[in-house]
C-alpha cells in the first residue's frame, strides 16, 4: 500500500540494454566498422552488475553506456523508453538524475542534452495510461571543471518553472572533493531557490549538506554511526536516499542485510528506498521497497512516513 515514487533514477545507469545493444550496431556501421556486438548477451555483460565490483568496473560500464549516448536522437530515445518503464512499473512520481556534461563529448551543449531528454520525456509522457509526474534533476560532478559546473546550474534555471525539477552534486566521494569545497555552487544553487541532493557517505559531508540547505542525501553509509550526522539528518529533516542494492554491489557494504537503513529509521530519520541505476544494478523502486521491508527489516511506518515526506517535499514543488 506504500506510494509508488522514485527520488533517484540515474539516467545513464538506467538504459534498456537491448537500445544499447542497437546503438552500438549503428555506432559502428556509421564510422565504417563491422558490427561487434551480435548477441544481446554480450552488450548485458557490460552494462549489468551481477556480483559486487570495484569503482573501477564499475566506472568501464558506464562509460560503455556513455560512448553512444552523445547525440540527440540517442538520448531522446533513451528518456522516452524510461519514461514508458518508470510508468509501467506503477510509478506516480520519479526524478531522473541526468548530468548534462557527461553527454557532450561529441560537440552537443548542455543546452543541446537538456533538450533532447527533455523531448524524450514529453513524447514518453504521452503515451502512458496512467498519471505520472515526471521530471530532471541535474547533475554536477565534484571532479569536474567548476565552470562546467556553474554552466550546468545557470542551465537549470533558464528551464526553471518546466520539468526541470532541481539539482543535485554527485560524483566520488573518497574524500578528494569534500562537500565544503562547494560551497560556492551551493549557494548559487540555493540563491535561485532551486532544491538540491548531494551524493555523500562521509560523516561530514552529510553534516555540512544538512546544515546547507539539502533537501536529500543519497546513501550516508559511513554517516550511520554517527551521533552528530544523525542528529544533522533529524534536526533538519533530511531525507536519506537508500539503495541496498546498489551498495551491496559496490562494495560498500558486505551483504544486503548489513545496510543501515534500519539504524537510520530506528533514530528517527527519514528514509525512501530508491533504484538509482536500475539496469546496471538489476533492480527497480519496488524491489528496492521490497528488500528494505524484508530483507532489512525497517518498519512499514518508517517506510510510510519517508515516503510522505519525500512527496510533501518532493523537488517539484
Amino acid at each position: 500500500n506504500l506510494a509508488m515514487i522514485e527520488v533517484n533514477c540515474k539516467f545513464i545507469g538506467s538504459c534498456r540494454v537491448k537500445t544499447i545493444a542497437e546503438l552500438y550496431n549503428q555506432y559502428y556501421n556509421a564510422v565504417g566498422i563491422p558490427l561487434e556486438f551480435d548477441k544481446l548477451e554480450e552488450v548485458r555483460e557490460k552494462i549489468i552488475v551481477s556480483a559486487p565490483v570495484e569503482e573501477e568496473e564499475l566506472q568501464e560500464k558506464e562509460e560503455f553506456v556513455l560512448k553512444v549516448l552523445q547525440n540527440a536522437v540517442s538520448l531522446e530515445r533513451v528518456a522516452y523508453e524510461l519514461v514508458l518503464d518508470l510508468a509501467n512499473e506503477g510509478l506516480t512520481y520519479a526524478e531522473i538524475n541526468l548530468i548534462p556534461s557527461l553527454h557532450t563529448r561529441k560537440g552537443l551543449s548542455q543546452r543541446e542534452v537538456v533538450d533532447a531528454v527533455l523531448c524524450g520525456i514529453g513524447r514518453g509522457l504521452g503515451q502512458v495510461e496512467h498519471s505520472i509526474k515526471i521530471g530532471l534533476v541535474l547533475g554536477i560532478l565534484r571532479q569536474e571543471d567548476k565552470e562546467v559546473n556553474h554552466e550546468t546550474i545557470l542551465l537549470a534555471n533558464r528551464y526553471k518553472g518546466t520539468c526541470v525539477y532541481g539539482l543535485r552534486i554527485s560524483g566520488t566521494d573518497d574524500g578528494s572533493y569534500p562537500l565544503f569545497l562547494f560551497g560556492e555552487e551551493i549557494n548559487l544553487i540555493r540563491s535561485m531557490r532551486f532544491s538540491y541532493a548531494v551524493d555523500a557517505d562521509d560523516e561530514m559531508d552529510v553534516i555540512y549538506a544538512c546544515d546547507n540547505g539539502a533537501r536529500r542525501i543519497f546513501q550516508g553509509l559511513h554517516a550511520s554511526l554517527s551521533k552528530q550526522a544523525i542528529h544533522a539528518l533529524r534536526t533538519h529533516n533530511v531525507i536519506l536516499e537508500c539503495s541496498a542494492k546498489a551498495s551491496y554491489l559496490t562494495k560498500k557494504i558486505p551483504s544486503l542485510s548489513s545496510h543501515p537503513m534500519r539504524t537510520y529509521a530506528e533514530n528517527n530519520v527519514l528514509v525512501i528506498p530508491c533504484s538509482y541505476a536500475r539496469t546496471t544494478f538489476g533492480t527497480n523502486t519496488k524491489e528496492e521497497l521490497f528488500d528494505a521491508s524484508h530483507i532489512l527489516a525497517v518498519p512499514y511506518q518508517c517506510l510510510s512516513k519517508g515516503i510522505e515526506m519525500a512527496e510533501k517535499l518532493s523537488f517539484h514543488k
